[in-house]
């Protein structure tokens, strides 16, 4: 019976333990007190003073592995968190990066502009000029992709002179592209002369077709 009422005392005495630190300071582990104290009572009740001591240290090691456990725990669902939020920006980065490469193929692959000159003429028409300064604005928007100019002749005039026609047409559209802030290396010229055209030199409604300036779209260097 001494013994029990030992054990007893220091019971009521461990477990009014939380509430003088409380007062003290918030540094003393209540789940580790707690568990100290059911060892205390189970030692003391079994075997006395000795059962006592055994019981509070491994009252006090099932506290502390409680405490380690829900640490463990909390962490775990933490990093599960952090996963799938990753995965989930993943997911959407990579669909903007499919959509936004939809998009630029669709770009490049329907795209075209074409604009006409007088017959042995490379001066822009006032109301091209407009147009050119509104598609260098549309495609600072899109810096993957270039535009490509292609210039020609019809088959009036010798080779050579319709060869230097050709290349004045695509220089000029090209002035015109850069004046309006398109990056110069992005500008790719190609001027044939009168390699490309197709209709005779008595057909006059379709020389027209020969003296045209086609603009593309075409993939950057650096994409």
């Amino acid at each position: 019976m001494k013994k029990t009422a030992i054990a007893m005392s220091l019971t009521a005495l461990l477990l009014s333990q939380p509430l003088l630190a409380e007062e003290k300071a918030d540094t003393i582990d209540k789940t580790s007190l707690k568990a100290t104290a059911s060892g205390v009572v189970i030692g003391g009740l079994l075997a006395g003073p000795p059962g006592m001591l055994v019981g509070m240290a491994g009252g006090a090691l099932v506290g502390e592995l409680e405490n380690r456990q829900q640490t463990i725990g909390e962490r775990d669902r933490a990093l599960a968190d952090a996963e799938r939020e990753t995965a989930r920006r993943h997911q959407a980065y990579k669909e903007l990066l499919d959509t936004t490469r939809s998009r630029l193929s669709a770009m490049e692959e329907g795209f075209s502009f074409c604009l006409g000159f007088r017959s042995d003429s490379a001066e822009i028409e006032p109301q091209i000029a407009s147009q050119l300064a509104s598609l260098a604005q549309m495609l600072k928007a899109f810096p993957e992709l270039d535009l490509q100019i292609f210039a020609g002749a019809d088959r009036r005039g010798g080779e050579h002179y319709n060869q230097n026609l050709s290349r004045a047409r695509a220089e000029v559209v090209a002035d015109h592209l850069r004046r309006a802030g398109l990056a110069d290396g992005r500008i790719r010229i190609l001027y044939v002369g009168e390699q490309a055209a197709a209709y005779a030199e008595d057909d006059l409604d379709g020389l027209s077709f020969d003296r045209i300036v086609k603009l593309s779209l075409v993939k950057g260097e650096t994409s």
